[in-house]
């Protein structure tokens, strides 16, 4: 399978799924999630792969969010359209895979980057890695799901502060408050 917008590859078990975009900071655009999609349909067909790694690429960002540039030439019909297809339902389909999914997290995980995260079964961050739900601060919701995976995850009490103020942590806090399973070195 040929992408533009991921890197996707199989090998020993593991299907790795890495977001490719890093001059767009890895925001997830209508192109990358459907590439995205085609891929997770892959894996959950092939019997031969045991997990699902999703990462990427650049250094800088997990996923730092939806591309904002794209979404805001939506019209109101599409905005409902692309929530209801490529928002919610397509973190969902992460969450209910019947393989382990791992979000491998290195830089900005931000916005539908910390959904998708928050989606996978197992979180692992970069201790240079920063959280967060800045949706608010552009006067909008966290609309995929990432209201309730953050207070599921974080508590109540933490996640309407995340979500509030549209304030990022960094690895620790989120290791602190329940968000990522693990901190390590970025390498």
């Amino acid at each position: 399978m040929d992408f533009e917008n991921i890197i996707y590859k199989k090998e020993n078990s593991i299907s790795q799924m890495i977001v490719n975009r890093p001059e767009k900071r890895n925001a997830l655009n209508r192109a990358t999630r459907l590439e995205m999609a085609s891929a997770l349909e892959d894996t959950e067909r092939d019997p031969s792969v045991k997990v699902l790694v999703v990462s990427g690429a650049g250094g800088k960002s997990f996923i730092s969010g939806s591309d904002l540039t794209e979404l805001s030439t939506f019209t109101p019909l599409e905005m409902e359209e692309f929530a209801s297809t490529l928002g919610q339902r397509f973190y969902t389909r992460f969450e209910q895979l019947d393989k382990p999914v791992i979000a491998m997290i290195d830089g900005l995980c931000l916005g539908g980057g910390l959904e998708l995260a928050m989606a996978s079964d197992i979180r692992i961050a970069s201790d240079s890695s920063r959280f967060g739900q800045p949706e608010m601060l552009l006067g909008i919701m966290p609309g995929s799901g990432g209201t309730q995976r953050l207070s599921r995850l974080a508590g109540i009490g933490k996640a309407k502060e995340l979500i509030f103020s549209g304030t990022m942590i960094d690895a620790t806090e989120a290791f602190r408050i329940g968000l990522v399973n693990q901190i390590c070195p970025p390498d």
